[in-house]
């Protein structure tokens, strides 16, 4: 599930004081992560911090490897009870943030339910999240793979944005890629045909 960067700062930024990212936080409550790339390769790199989910204070942070000396990857590891790993991805340029918690650290992260969607809403999410807005010269390519006519298609996406999971441009917001995402794990086509 994804959250707003505001909602975990806290936590985010008792691991990495210096990190300056404000883009959406993955969170995984599988109690599980991979403990992996802790040494630069490739202009790649993973660091790891093991972080209290009640006081926000780091407690350890998970050392890098050197890869002349031979890789600690672990693989499926258990995150404490009571704690949460932050992991901060290097890629490039490009920084990510991913936080592990175990199923019963997971409630302070939880979005507001979402209300009931229509078999449109449901059609104008599934697309925005799957497809690109155009694709071989072809405008419009999510609206006209989903069926839908323009008017329809305009009317579902301003709904959307008034519930708040689209953005004024289209693009999903993080409520959004919540519900996305849950669509794509329901892999519900019988609501996307009807």
């Amino acid at each position: 599930m994804y959250v707003k960067f505001a909602d975990c700062a806290k936590i985010v930024k008792s691991a990495f004081p210096d990190y300056s990212g404000r883009g959406d936080v993955s969170v995984d409550c599988s109690g599980r992560f991979d403990c992996v790339d802790r040494y630069w390769s490739s202009g790649c790199k993973n660091e790891y911090v093991i972080v209290g989910l009640v006081d926000g204070l780091p407690c350890a942070e998970i050392p890098g490897v050197n890869p002349l000396r031979g890789t600690a990857d672990q693989y499926d590891c258990a995150v404490p009870a009571g704690y949460a790993v932050v992991c901060r991805k290097f890629r490039g340029q490009r920084e990510v943030i991913e936080i592990s918690v175990p199923p019963e650290g997971v409630v302070q992260f939880l979005p507001a339910p979402q209300p009931a969607l229509s078999a449109n809403q449901v059609k104008v999410l599934y697309y925005t999240r799957s497809l690109k807005s155009s694709y071989g010269g072809q405008s419009n390519y999510r609206q006209a793979s989903s069926g839908l006519s323009a008017e329809t298609w305009n009317s579902v996406k301003a709904e959307l944005i008034a519930m708040g999971l689209l953005d004024k441009r289209g693009a999903l917001t993080t409520n959004g890629k919540n519900v996305a995402r849950g669509l794509d794990n329901q892999r519900d086509e019988s609501r996307l045909l009807a």
